[in-house]
């Protein structure tokens, strides 16, 4: 399983890399949020990846509406599984902005909580698959109603795998 996070908000270092592991041994990697940033690397996964893509992501809320259903086509372009969650809601309704997403998507998971997403993803993922996590990568926190929530997707996945 190849595991990549991609994040939103890293644009000083185009590449990071945080070590994590799992029996196949797995990378995460971060690059900067866009809606092309998130085919390239959908397009380049392909290549890299002899089973499914499996792809998770949100949407910001308060910004950059008319990309939601932009990034739900590249979704359904790109990815065989698609598990859409929460990013950084904001002060807006994460229902609404899922609902953004969804109207692109032909096949998708909705899962609200990212925590749980992620977890999901990596329940499903088989030898041979490749999972990214896109939007928020390095970030420590999410954002909900202008509050600020411990959050990491690394430790996450770090936590889930043992590493």
């Amino acid at each position: 399983m190849n595991l990549i996070i991609k994040t939103a908000e890293d644009k000083k270092i185009p590449f990071q890399r945080a070590a994590a592991s799992r029996s196949t041994g797995t990378d995460t990697d971060a690059f900067a949020y866009s809606t092309g940033g998130v085919a390239s690397a959908l397009i380049s996964l392909r290549n890299l990846t002899k089973g499914k893509i499996i792809l998770i992501f949100g949407c910001g809320g308060s910004r950059d509406k008319y990309k939601r259903p932009i990034m739900g086509e590249i979704a359904k372009k790109f990815a065989d599984i698609i598990i859409i969650t929460d990013d950084n809601p904001r002060n807006e309704d994460p229902k609404k902005i899922r609902k953004d997403i969804i109207k692109s998507c032909l096949s998708f998971t909705e899962i609200p909580d990212r925590e749980e997403a992620i977890s999901k993803a990596i329940s499903i993922a088989k030898d041979g698959d490749s999972i990214l996590i896109a939007g928020k990568g390095h970030e420590k926190f999410q954002i909900i109603e202008n509050k600020k929530f411990p959050f990491s997707d690394q430790k996450i996945v770090k936590d889930i795998i043992g590493s």
